[in-house]
């Protein structure tokens, strides 16, 4: 499985957890399921990790979306701002800024709306812009 699509079902468990309401370990089983193993890692070190700091990735969403706050936001631009925030903010996973915006951009367009994509892109630039002046 590709990066690409491993970071699809990242985003598929998330809206699970996040609007099913589901049990993350419920979410988890189900998502990776036929998944290989790497696949698998990679989905849950994600999942896990979202899901330890879902209050400051959140705090850091509410900070640069003006007048919205992250619980107020489309679900699926919730989520996906969700895994590039945890990206941005993790630089041990050696991702650089753009092609993190990049994949955010992308799952948007595939799974929410081409009015999403401005403000995704733009609450994104932002926060790369001050993790690189903070970094």
């Amino acid at each position: 499985m590709s990066r690409k699509l491993a970071r699809g079902k990242v985003l598929q468990a998330l809206f699970q957890i996040d609007v099913g309401k589901n049990d993350p370990a419920e979410a988890l089983a189900y998502i990776t399921e036929n998944a290989l193993e790497q696949d698998k890692e990679f989905i849950i070190n994600y999942i896990h990790g979202i899901v330890l700091e879902l209050e400051p990735i959140d705090a850091c969403i509410n900070q640069y979306a003006k007048d919205w706050q992250a619980d107020r936001l489309p679900n699926v631009d919730r989520n996906v701002l969700r895994i590039a925030v945890y990206e941005m903010l993790h630089q041990e996973l050696h991702l650089p800024g753009p092609v993190v915006i990049n994949e955010a951009l992308e799952l948007v367009k595939m799974f929410s709306s081409e009015e999403a994509v401005p403000f995704v892109n733009g609450l994104l630039d932002t926060l790369y812009k001050s993790v690189q002046v903070d970094g």
